[in-house]
């Protein structure tokens, strides 16, 4: 994912941990179910 939009690994592990702050879940895959959930992918 990273690669393909053009953004270290880093970026991506510090935006996935901002937005399991945000939705406040424990998990990467309690984050990909709130995003099903809400429509936001």
């Amino acid at each position: 994912m990273a690669e393909s939009l053009g953004l270290a690994i880093p970026t991506i592990k510090w935006y996935r941990k901002k937005l399991k702050e945000k939705f406040n879940v424990a998990s990467t895959a309690q984050l990909i179910r709130v995003a099903i959930e809400q429509h936001l992918v």
